[in-house]
């Protein structure tokens, strides 16, 4: 069974879910184990060791659990044992360096004898910074933009995963803070873009440890019309969504789902949200796709056809508003759905994409996705096929579009959609664009465009 570590939930948060003005939905359900009483053996295959074995990766145990055990694990470092290291997944710590990293799986089920299997040890190495060898595109490469694009940055408290409401003019974002407590928190914050100052704050999340924080992915979407703000925020053992009113930050909507899910998108017409979650690696559980509603408070969520295997990085979504589409990039993979998740097309990328997250945005303008991983594509929206591939710098950064300029920000580098070169280089990396005024915004600062 898989550790679980649960948020301490603020208590205005749980006093609104003991009053009903919040309505949690389920998770999709999924099948119980069934002990098998009388079996006198219990098998378990040697674990294996999936990721990349360098400090700050995510190293992930690979095993097929029999029918129904549960399954505990305990990860060592040169043979010592890590201390609350009990996860199916274990990162690398900068003390681990040259150490072997090995884990033990064991499967315990009734009426059997306990059975424990270690895998293979891997040796931890320093992270090569340098760019990764990428091979030639399949089409011809096009030749870079003459004359760089310039850009102005000034210092604003603007935190992680940073969006702007166009309408409003406030930039929302997260921030790692300190409760009275002493409790690492979760903060999501209004900036005025104007001013500068943060005009509303609320905490989400407290934690007990400043580990246990640093674990979780996390995410945020804005719906203008309506001034909802979306917020995804989990870990391994499953990712919370959220749903706020943009002008209190009082949380209307919220709902857990049982997988670890990478970004939000969401609707602008209908103000639903979407995202997809894998599944922990070895648990035998399915990758899904979902979609929230929070008018109504209710959650879909429907099987990705992910083959069966463990696979880096988190799935990311984006919406083409164009033909209200549902666009998954994850496992090498995009995927294409209707906005009621019926799956239209599976693209299979033609590099391998597998060991990389993907990023992805949708230029409703052009109804064409942009994908970002190993190299840059552009997927032409209306068939799920590619069109064009470049060459990128910053590898797997989730991809902002600024569509009327033709433009596109990934990580620091600036690109031109019409040709797929890089045409300038950001102070910082782009979180989020104002189409209005073309301002990006990322953390710690708003960058202003010249002219």
């Amino acid at each position: 069974m898989r550790a679980v570590l649960r948020p301490l939930v603020p208590l205005a948060l749980a006093l609104a879910l003991v009053t009903g003005t919040v309505a949690p939905a389920e998770a999709a359900p999924v099948a119980p184990h069934t002990a098998v009483i009388g079996a006198k053996h219990l098998r378990l295959a040697k674990p294996r060791i999936v990721g990349q074995h360098v400090v700050g990766a995510v190293l992930i145990v690979s095993v097929k659990r029999p029918a129904g055990s549960r399954l505990t694990y305990q990860w060592r470092s040169n043979g010592h044992v890590v201390k609350k290291a009990t996860r199916s997944w274990f990162r690398v710590r900068r003390a681990d360096k040259g150490h072997r990293i090995s884990v033990t799986v064991t499967a315990k089920r009734k009426h059997t004898r306990t059975v424990r299997r270690t895998s293979a040890a891997v040796r931890i190495v320093v992270p090569d910074t340098r760019p990764p060898a990428v091979p030639k595109p399949p089409v011809s490469p096009v030749p870079p933009v003459a004359g760089p694009v310039t850009y102005s940055s000034a210092s604003a408290p603007i935190g992680r995963d940073a969006v702007v409401d166009t309408r409003s003019g406030l930039v929302y974002s997260l921030h790692d803070a300190v409760d009275a407590d002493g409790r690492p928190t979760i903060a999501l914050t209004a900036t005025n873009a104007a001013s500068r100052r943060i005009e509303q704050s609320t905490t989400l999340f407290s934690f007990w440890d400043a580990d246990s924080i640093s674990l979780w992915d996390r995410d945020v979407r804005v719906d203008n019309r309506r001034h909802v703000v979306w917020v995804l925020a989990g870990g391994s053992y499953g990712s919370y969504v959220l749903a706020l009113d943009g002008r209190t930050l009082g949380v209307q909507r919220i709902w857990f789902l049982d997988r670890d899910a990478g970004t939000l998108a969401v609707d602008p017409a209908t103000g639903i949200a979407y995202t997809a979650g894998a599944a922990v690696c070895g648990d035998n559980d399915e990758d899904l796709v979902a979609s929230f509603d929070a008018d109504h408070g209710s959650v879909t969520t429907v099987r990705m056809p992910t083959p069966g295997a463990c696979y880096s990085g988190l799935p990311n979504v984006a919406f083409d508003s164009a033909n209200n589409g549902v666009y998954v990039a994850f496992a090498g993979r995009v995927f294409a759905y209707s906005h009621r998740l019926a799956l239209a097309s599976t693209l299979t990328l033609p590099w391998d994409e597998s060991s990389y997250s993907l990023g992805i945005t949708a230029n409703g303008d052009r109804h064409t996705i942009y994908v970002t991983g190993a190299r840059l594509y552009e997927i032409a929206g209306s068939s799920n096929t590619i069109s064009r591939t470049a060459p990128i710098s910053s590898v797997g950064r989730v991809p902002v579009i600024d569509p009327r300029i033709d433009t596109l920000y990934v990580g620091d580098g600036v690109y031109d959609t019409d040709s797929l070169g890089r045409v300038g280089t950001l102070p910082g990396a782009a979180e989020s664009v104002d189409g209005g005024s073309h301002t990006i915004y990322g953390t710690g600062r708003i960058i202003t465009r010249i002219p």
